[in-house]
C-alpha cells in the first residue's frame, strides 16, 4: 500500500500533492498527515504515522499524466483502491477504463519498488 501510494506521489503528483490521509478502520474519520509526510521529505516510510497500521490510506493532487484532479484511497490487505475523479465527462470522452492503464502502471512500479526494498534489505543482513 505505502509502495503503490509512493509510486503515485514520485511518478504522477510530484508538485501537485494535496492531500495525505489515514483511517485506522474503514469508514471512520480521516487523519490528516500531509504536514508529517511534507516534513519527511514526502517519503511515506519515513513519516511514522504512515508507517503504523492503518486500514485506509488516501492520497490526492492534480495528476501530471491524467491532467485533472484525482484521489486514490488504498485499502490495506486487500485488493481494493478506490479512484475519485471529479470530471464525469472526463469517463464520457475517454470511456469506463481510462484509469486501468494507469493504476495498472502503478501496480507493477510498487511492486518492482518493494522487490528492491527486500531484495536490499537480504543483501545488507
Amino acid at each position: 500500500m505505502l509502495d503503490a501510494a509512493q509510486t503515485v506521489i514520485d511518478t504522477d503528483f510530484r508538485e501537485g500533492l494535496q492531500r495525505i490521509a489515514v483511517a485506522k478502520m474503514v469508514e471512520s474519520a480521516d487523519r490528516e498527515i500531509i504536514g508529517e509526510v511534507n516534513a519527511c521529505g514526502n517519503v511515506l516510510r519515513n513519516c511514522k504515522t504512515a508507517q503504523e497500521e492503518c486500514s485506509v490510506l488516501t492520497i490526492a493532487g492534480v495528476s501530471s499524466i491524467m491532467e485533472c484532479p484525482v484521489q486514490l484511497s488504498f485499502y490495506n490487505q486487500t485488493n481494493i483502491v478506490r479512484l475519485y475523479c471529479p470530471f464525469k465527462q472526463y469517463f464520457e470522452e475517454h470511456g469506463d477504463h481510462v484509469f486501468d492503464n494507469y493504476m495498472n502502471s502503478v501496480e507493477i512500479k510498487a511492486y518492482c519498488k518493494d522487490t528492491e526494498r527486500r531484495t536490499l534489505a537480504r543483501t545488507t543482513n
